[in-house]
């Protein structure tokens, strides 16, 4: 599973707890360890569900490693697999009665890439959910149906939750093209704490900028 959003957002993610630390930091070091000790190469077919390095878009035609498993796993028992992403949703049954580990598998990788996206507006609004809510279902749709407006670049993952026809649409219509998710560039869902600019009501980038200004912030 590939890991680099999660390594990059460690640098600045809330932790509100002790052991939230501890356990940020055995997933961190099992991650890098895996990432070294087999030479794992990203942007091939060697990572799974990369879903955050292609800008949380689901894009199918990017899993190369998820074909790969997909194609992998149904050879073992001789089964000629057609169309692998459905496969993998589980809209061919085979793959549930078979490995039903693979779907709970998927659906905790993507529930814990889901709230790595530094886009906000893909999250539901608050209000209260049964656990029933987060079920999730998946399907295969061409983009222009799963996000409901052109462009239609290729076929994507659609996930059903939360009262949500599909979680990665972000209710924005504007700037074209409309409901994609738009992550930030920084890598960041939180803002590091030790830049001064958090503190200000103005851009700051250096010490000589702090020094410069009318009233110095308070901490």
């Amino acid at each position: 599973v590939d890991p680099v959003s999660f390594l990059k957002q460690s640098e600045t993610i809330e932790v509100t707890a002790p052991e939230l630390n501890v356990a940020r930091t055995a997933v961190v070091s099992y991650f890098s360890g895996m990432l070294e000790t087999l030479e794992i190469k990203r942007e091939k077919d060697e990572t799974l569900f990369d879903w955050d390095a292609h800008g949380w878009m689901l894009w199918i035609d990017k899993e190369k490693g998820y074909a790969r498993l997909v194609k992998a796993l149904c050879a073992t028992h001789l089964y000629q697999v057609g169309d692998w992403p459905a496969a993998a949703a589980g809209m061919e049954k085979y793959m549930g009665h078979t490995w039903p580990e693979m779907e709970a598998f998927r659906d905790i990788v993507f529930w814990w890439k889901y709230f790595l996206c530094t886009d906000l507006n893909v999250f539901p609004g608050c209000k209260d959910y049964l656990p029933s809510n987060a079920y999730l279902t998946w399907s295969v749709a061409d983009e222009q149906n799963a996000f409901g407006s052109a462009p239609n670049r290729g076929r994507v993952f659609q996930v059903n939750a939360l009262g949500k026809e599909h979680l990665m649409t972000t209710g924005q219509n504007w700037p074209h093209p409309a409901n994609r998710p738009r992550p930030k560039s920084t890598g960041l869902r939180w803002p590091s704490s030790a830049m001064a600019s958090q503190y200000t009501k103005q851009p700051v980038r250096t010490e000589d900028d702090l020094l410069y200004m009318r009233s110095l912030p308070t901490f």
